[in-house]
């Protein structure tokens, strides 16, 4: 189980984990942890995007392809021409599963090259109170050390905004999802904006490449406030925007 812990006085060690305000050290686990969940690790939004090509558009073309390419292969007999060209075809229908998931891959990388280039470049200067960033962390047996397995941040600037905050950069270690920390982190990031009284709403944007936290917000009283439809030929995804009130207002 989770438990919260201040900066001052953390848990013990004996608690599989807990949530506490970031510190200046746990900079790059939090920036190693998002390229991980979102671009390199299993179970990361990018290996989400890959399989969800194959149901795309593109791999239908892709399909189509193969079957042409050893159709004609098939039927040609002898034909060195037609086998050539049966392999070429083939060919052409790998390089296009080959591409798309480069694509993904790519592209997810320079997300993360712009999340790191944005707020996880100086956490502690982004997220400086009243905005916070929380880490759950796991103590290392026999190192004196911590793991640091999820995080989230709030992102207010009272002086732009006093009533909205956006929460940012959920993520939670692939290797320790299903043991409730990204509920543990929001309850936490709630909690804490309750207790802002000029705060209204919490928003934060998601997309059906990660089901998993959809639920988890509505689940926590989050509604869909607005969503819209981004891709191309190559496959689309779904960009939902949450909202839940606060208690502070």
């Amino acid at each position: 189980m989770g438990r919260q812990a201040n900066d001052a006085n953390p848990l013990p060690n004996q608690t599989s984990y807990y949530v506490r305000p970031c510190r200046p050290s746990d900079s790059p686990q939090i920036r190693a942890l998002f390229l991980e969940a979102f671009a390199t690790g299993e179970g990361s939004v990018a290996s989400v995007g890959r399989r969800r090509f194959l149901t795309q558009p593109a791999s239908l073309i892709a399909y189509l392809l193969g079957g042409m390419g050893l159709g004609v292969g098939f039927v040609s007999g002898p034909s060195a021409r037609g086998r050539w060209t049966g392999a070429l075809i083939c060919t052409a229908a790998i390089a296009l599963f080959a591409g798309v998931r480069y694509y993904i891959t790519r592209e997810m990388l320079a997300f993360c090259d712009g999340v790191m280039r944005e707020d996880l470049g100086d956490i502690g200067e982004y997220y400086r109170a009243p905005a916070m960033f929380w880490v759950a962390v796991q103590p290392k047996e026999n190192e004196g050390e911590e793991q640091v397995i999820g995080g989230v941040g709030l992102d207010y600037s009272p002086e732009k905004d006093a009533k909205t905050a956006h929460v940012r950069r959920m993520i939670v270690s692939p290797n320790h999802r299903r043991r409730g920390i990204a509920g543990q982190l929001m309850q936490v990031l709630i909690d804490y904006a309750d207790s802002i009284p000029t705060l209204r709403d919490l928003d934060l944007e998601t997309s059906d490449l990660q089901p998993g936290a959809r639920r988890m917000y509505e689940g926590l009283g989050w509604r869909v406030f607005a969503e819209e439809r981004a891709g191309n030929f190559l496959g689309t995804v779904v960009i939902r925007q949450f909202r839940r009130t606060v208690g502070g207002a």
